[in-house]
């Protein structure tokens, strides 16, 4: 049995007011949940579909509904299955309503491939010249556009006069063709007015109800209008995005009215159509006067956050972002590129969806969180972002911000290496701009002795790190620099004299005059402790404390453990080696052992698979060995340095296999630290 209630098709009060208050209306007579648990059958299925239009009375309801189900099955019946079905951008808060569902199995339903819209547009002759097209393809990957596409076929032949580069200059297409004839304009305001109470959740409308102009012109419509009369005599939109497209021409009326239609921005409903309407303002000839540029200053002066970030989502959304980015790259880079950073944390939501693998355990109000990090990258949309970096590239890693780290780790950590037998298309421009956004970081925090913060130098780290298996030699000549381990390179040795210096100067400035200070009096201090020399295998200065913490405990190293062992090896080392060696001559070495080796408070409790090694005895075996060994052995010359003068240091002896006689330092303690 396949039960389906479409959410949206429910009169206006709200479908489970419906259902619990004149079931009759609607042919149940009886308890919407005592029907479904009393249905015949070993396999059933309840799918709930359009639940993004709920209005919020209706999302409790539903809640208090699926409660109930859920409370009457928990006897170990598994004759039913529940499946909802939504709508996600724009959605969230209101879905969160039914927390019910918040531990169920979400399937996201991908948009269609490339290669997928390819061979639809490829089997009609006249849409032809669009499937050679690799940046509109994207533009058709939601099904329902390219039916429409498919049956209009004649209204998109080659070199008409709009170019197709956005899914806006679709829309306006299909609009025409759809509402062409004698009636146009009164058909146009029809469907205007439809889609406005469309948003105000009146899901159909009455014949009735409609004066004589609208009929008429609803009598003379095209048989490919998205509109239908159903079997209660109301007409309603074939699919959702027709009238999503139908509020979009609605602002194109009032498109100089900034403050009318930028109070929408905060009603889900509206989102798609705002985008729309973003991208149409793209494309104006004036954009002083009367584009996006307009909209957006006026915006920015009424500090309209929620305005804003919809028109950043029509330029994410755009095929030709890099050319509206290059255009305005002095307005996205103002004022260490503010706007900017809040244009890729829009690229990041609109261009991704939620990624949280199946068998990961979470408690109910970690959701949220975990879809706003595990993300996966919508590839279609990420073609144009690639283009832009890969010109302005230095430039945005120069700020130094963590969401230029977020929007590279996506790309990196999402997708391998290679497809088939080619090299996965940007990897080396996302793996570059992490990199470098990396050294922006380093220059800062040896300049300044600016530590980031809030974990942003470990996200920003690690994600340059990731890079190692598109840029080796870089990759590894950095993660060297930054363990210590060889001196900095010139260029970025400059660009740290040159900020010191820059500093010094403001410094300076801000202090001409000299203060009379009083004469301090030498203080006198005696400390037992002696600071030493860098240990031969560990950093030669102070390590950057975010880096370390990248390099044990982000995984940082994973990929240069396939791609340079040694370096990871040597890297791994002197993280974890005490980058500054001393000696306490009140050390006791029969209360505390002295190893030469970092506190790290973050591996406890001490776990085999905390540790790099453990990922890194998987890869590289040997090179993993031969790192332990290094380092326990280093461990126990230190832990020997440590006893008094003609002490005994305890030691186990043997006779290899080959007759080679070897000594190994340590007790009975030490010998047994694997069964710790």
């Amino acid at each position: 049995m396949r039960a389906r209630c479409h959410l949206s098709r429910l009169p206006r009060v709200g479908p489970f007011v419906v259902i619990a208050a004149n079931r009759l209306s609607i042919g149940l007579d009886h308890d919407f949940a005592v029907v479904l648990e009393r249905s015949p059958g070993a396999r059933k299925l309840l799918v709930l579909d359009s639940s993004e239009r709920l209005d919020a009375p209706s999302a409790v309801k539903l809640n208090a509904l699926l409660e109930a189900l859920v409370a009457r099955f928990a006897n170990g019946d598994r004759s039913w299955r529940i499946v909802i079905i939504s709508q996600l951008t724009g959605f969230e808060d209101l879905l969160r309503a039914v927390s019910v569902t918040v531990n169920w199995p979400t399937v996201i339903v991908p948009a269609l491939t490339n290669p997928a819209i390819r061979a639809a547009l490829a089997s009609v002759p006249s849409l032809a010249w669009i499937a050679n097209d690799a940046d509109v393809l994207p533009l058709f990957a939601n099904l329902r556009t390219l039916g429409w596409v498919i049956a209009a076929a004649s209204s998109f032949a080659q070199g008409e006069t709009i170019a197709l580069t956005s899914a806006a200059a679709i829309a306006d297409r299909l609009w025409t063709r759809w509402t062409a004839g004698a009636a146009r304009a009164q058909l146009q305001r029809l469907l205007m007015r439809l889609a406005l109470r469309d948003a105000a959740f009146e899901r159909s409308f009455a014949l009735s109800e409609l004066d004589s102009g609208d009929l008429a012109a609803f009598d003379q419509r095209s048989a490919e209008l998205p509109l239908l009369v159903n079997t209660r005599n109301r007409i309603e939109f074939q699919h959702d995005l027709a009238s999503d497209w139908a509020r979009y021409q609605r602002f194109k009326e009032i498109a100089d009215d900034v403050s009318q239609w930028a109070t929408f921005a905060t009603q889900p409903l509206w989102i798609g159509a705002l985008r729309l309407f973003g991208q149409f303002l793209l494309d104006q000839p004036d954009q002083a006067a009367h584009g996006w540029d307009k909209a957006l200053a006026d915006l920015r002066s009424t500090d309209n956050v929620a305005a804003i970030d919809l028109l950043l989502d029509a330029l994410c959304l755009d095929s030709n972002l890099d050319r509206h980015l290059a255009e305005r790259a002095d307005l996205f880079f103002a004022n260490d590129g503010d706007l900017l950073v809040r244009l890729f944390h829009r690229f990041l939501h609109v261009a991704t969806v939620p990624s949280i693998p199946d068998h990961l355990a979470f408690g109910d109000g970690l959701r949220i969180y975990l879809e706003a990090d595990m993300r996966f990258p919508i590839i279609a949309r990420w073609a144009p972002m690639g283009r832009f970096l890969r010109v302005y590239g230095d430039r945005v890693a120069a700020l130094g911000a963590p969401i230029v780290a977020r929007v590279c780790k996506a790309w990196l950590s999402s997708l391998p290496a290679t497809l088939g037998d080619e090299p996965t298309p940007m990897r080396d421009v996302f793996a570059r701009v992490a990199l470098e956004a990396a050294r922006a970081t380093q220059i800062q925090s040896l300049a300044r002795r600016w530590g980031g913060g809030e974990d942003s130098g470990k996200l920003i780290y690690a994600t340059a790190l990731s890079g190692a298996g598109d840029l080796p030699e870089q990759v590894s000549a950095f993660a060297l620099e930054m363990a210590q381990r060889r001196t900095l390179a010139e260029t970025t040795q400059r660009r740290v004299d040159e900020l010191r210096a820059a500093d010094r100067a403001r410094f300076a400035t801000r202090h001409q005059e000299p203060r009379q200070r009083r004469r301090a009096i030498p203080a006198v201090s005696i400390s037992s402790t002696e600071y030493l020399p860098p240990w031969p295998m560990g950093p030669a200065g102070r390590l950057d404390h975010e880096y370390r913490d990248a390099v044990l405990h982000a995984n940082g190293l994973a990929l240069m453990m396939r791609s340079d062992p040694a370096a990871a090896a040597e890297v791994l080392l002197a993280c974890i080696v005490d980058d500054q060696p001393t000696r306490d001559y009140n050390h006791s070495p029969l209360l505390d052992d002295d190893l030469g080796i970092d506190s790290d408070h973050a591996s406890y409790p001490t776990m085999f698979w905390h540790s790099p090694f453990f990922s890194f005895l998987q890869v590289s075996p040997e090179a993993a060995l031969t790192a332990l060994k290094q380092l326990i052995d280093f461990a126990m010359e230190r832990w020997a340095a440590g006893a008094r003068r003609a002490v005994m240091i305890p030691s186990i002896s043997m006779v290899l296999g080959d007759g080679t006689p070897r000594t190994f330092l340590g007790n009975s303690y030490h010998f047994g630290w694997s069964q710790l």
